[in-house]
């Protein structure tokens, strides 16, 4: 049993969304965290840093007492991009469905607020097919799988479509994507 699978299966709630990101990049680390719930809070908050090699989880959880989900948005920063994920177990599984985004932006992205990102994510789909922007309804009991990529790193998705969900990231520098320090001393070259 994973970390995550743990946090989820022992936390008193109704409703929860646990998410566990795999960095397996060669040189690239994941900081400065932020969040919003639009519904429920973190219980277990991000980390400050992911490092390469490194796999960390967190908990979201509905507010106790409440006819409530666990809804929101986290975010993680690198100097290559910016990642945000966008998760939603609703409190009404009759009226809603179980939803989550992935976004890859790039270098360093400083959003207006985490309220307007979510929002964002929520309420849009991408208007043609993107390769950094996929978003997906989890219906008939089964499971999601996100993929989205760019010129530098790739990132793979699941959630689960239960009550206590779980999402799980994993981010790849490909063979064919450079590590960020070669593509800085790339980038570096082209402008002397």
């Amino acid at each position: 049993m994973t970390n995550v699978e743990r946090l989820v299966q022992e936390v008193d709630a109704g409703r929860c969304v646990g998410i566990q990101i795999t960095n397996n990049t060669r040189d690239v680390t994941l900081e400065n965290p932020r969040t919003y719930c639009f519904s429920g809070r973190a219980m277990i908050d991000p980390v400050p840093q992911i490092p390469p090699g490194s796999s960390e989880s967190f908990l979201f959880v509905k507010t106790s007492y409440t006819a409530c989900g666990s809804v929101g948005v986290l975010s993680y920063e690198s100097d290559a991009f910016t990642l945000a994920i966008m998760f939603s177990n609703p409190f009404d599984r009759l009226l809603y469905y179980n939803e989550f985004a992935i976004e890859i932006f790039g270098g360093r992205k400083h959003f207006h607020g985490m309220e307007h990102l979510y929002h964002y994510m929520y309420s849009h789909n991408p208007p043609y097919k993107c390769e950094s922007f996929q978003k997906m309804k989890l219906v008939d009991d089964k499971d999601g799988q996100l993929e989205v990529t760019n010129q530098v790193i790739q990132v793979k998705a699941t959630m689960s479509n239960k009550k206590k969900s779980i999402v799980k990231v994993q981010i790849e520098q490909g063979d064919h994507c450079p590590s960020h320090a070669a593509h800085s001393a790339d980038l570096k070259r082209t402008q002397e």
